[in-house]
């Protein structure tokens, strides 16, 4: 089933994020006009699982969404940390002749894009000049608080059990997003802080 996400009158994006438990998820759900409510869930860069709740109107629908969130947010999951809105393409004629350098510029912005998607979910859209997530675009505000949980991080690492070290993690996980649901990937996430 195709669902059009950007018809949705309403929206809310969690993460959950555990370090402890080896846990990165997301759970996002999305209120149609036709009166569903649209949902998409599992762990961070894997494909998602859908399910859609036939609710029959949008008020409905809204309920129902309310009701599942606050399910989620008992479990432990949070809201998402990143930009909801989506930029339009950007419009290179009002650039004028700066417009091709610029694109070079997007362009190799973008070879760096494929080597954070190497380590993390996120991508560059060098159509949209930003970097997103399946839950969003990552802004730079978010990537400044991304960068003061990895300080907390460093600061913590000798002590990978604590739980500043782990609440920590948890932060810089939550606004940047990767693929830590196996057992060695968040191993191996953890052990380049110790070795830092």
């Amino acid at each position: 089933m195709t669902v059009d996400k950007n018809q949705a009158i309403k929206q809310v994006k969690l993460i959950y994020v555990a370090p402890q438990e080896n846990s990165n998820k997301f759970w996002c759900g999305w209120v149609m006009p036709d009166g569903n409510l649209y949902v998409e869930y599992g762990r961070v860069n894997y494909p998602p699982r859908t399910h859609v709740y036939p609710c029959r109107s949008v008020a409905a629908a809204s309920q129902k969404l309310v009701s599942l969130v606050r399910e989620k947010t008992r479990k432990g999951y949070q809201e998402a940390i990143v930009e909801a809105d989506d930029p339009q393409e950007l419009d290179w004629s009002s650039f004028g002749e700066n417009a091709s350098q610029l694109k070079q510029k997007l362009g190799q912005i973008a070879s760096l894009g494929e080597i954070i998607t190497q380590h993390t979910a996120i991508r560059f859209d060098a159509i949209k000049g930003v970097f997103v997530t399946e839950l969003g675009i990552i802004s730079l505000h978010t990537i400044q608080k991304a960068r003061a949980a990895l300080r907390q991080v460093s600061l913590h690492r000798s002590n990978p059990q604590s739980h500043q070290f782990n609440h920590a993690v948890g932060e810089y996980l939550a606004l940047i997003p990767l693929p830590v649901g196996i057992s060695a990937r968040c191993t191996n996430f953890i052990g380049e802080f110790r070795k830092n």
